[in-house]
């Protein structure tokens, strides 16, 4: 019975995995799909944002300067440090730009963005951990299952084995009645009730000797 008892608990846990896994991958699913929603909106938005069109204006021009500068100096008409000034206004626009473009998402739901990714990531790690659970218990089902199988043939022999002990038995406690019977029966019994004392044989008299 314990090993039918685990059985019974690891086929439990099983279908509660199962369960487990179908909601959280569902839930992933979702989640994957809104998140595709919000980034298209938040693009949308950065793309159209204002603010971050004449930073993208203000990048352009410093990048052509780091060019500009990077030809003078090759020619060597302008030193090296204007070369690394112009790298670093580039740079700080580019960052700006960069900023900017992040402000305009968390407006339309960056933040929300930020968070369900978060999820995404948990509902990932537990999908895994639950996939890894799941493997043990099926393997588990199946150890407890052999063994299952085993202790039901262990048990028909049993069973098969005090069946006969009690034909046996039985068996033994007749033939042990009959013997009784048998040795408490008298023997027969002959009761002579005419004699004389005769000189022949009655078989000479019978034959006519």
């Amino acid at each position: 019975k314990g090993i039918q008892d685990a059985a019974a608990t690891m086929d439990a846990e099983r279908q509660r995995l199962e369960l487990e896994n179908v909601g959280k991958t569902a839930r992933r699913r979702a989640i994957e799909e809104h998140i595709a929603e919000q980034a298209a909106r938040i693009a949308a938005r950065v793309k159209e944002d204002p603010i971050a069109a004449e930073l993208e204006k203000v990048v352009q021009a410093r990048e052509v300067s780091v060019k500009r500068a990077q030809k003078l100096h090759e020619s060597a008409a302008a030193p090296a440090s204007d070369v690394s000034d112009a790298v670093a206004t580039a740079a700080e626009a580019r960052a700006k730009l960069l900023q900017r473009r992040l402000d305009a998402g968390t407006e339309v739901g960056g933040e929300t963005l930020e968070a369900l990714n978060r999820e995404l990531t948990t509902l990932s790690i537990d999908l895994h951990e639950i996939e890894a659970r799941f493997d043990f218990v099926k393997k588990e089902l199946e150890k407890l299952s052999e063994a299952t199988r085993a202790l039901s043939d262990i048990s028909y022999l049993e069973a098969a084995i005090a069946e006969a002990r009690e034909m046996k038995k039985q068996t033994t406690a007749t033939w042990e009645r009959v013997q009784w019977t048998i040795g408490a029966s008298s023997p027969p019994r002959i009761d002579v009730i005419f004699s004389d004392d005769r000189k022949t044989s009655p078989k000479d008299d019978l034959f006519g000797e």
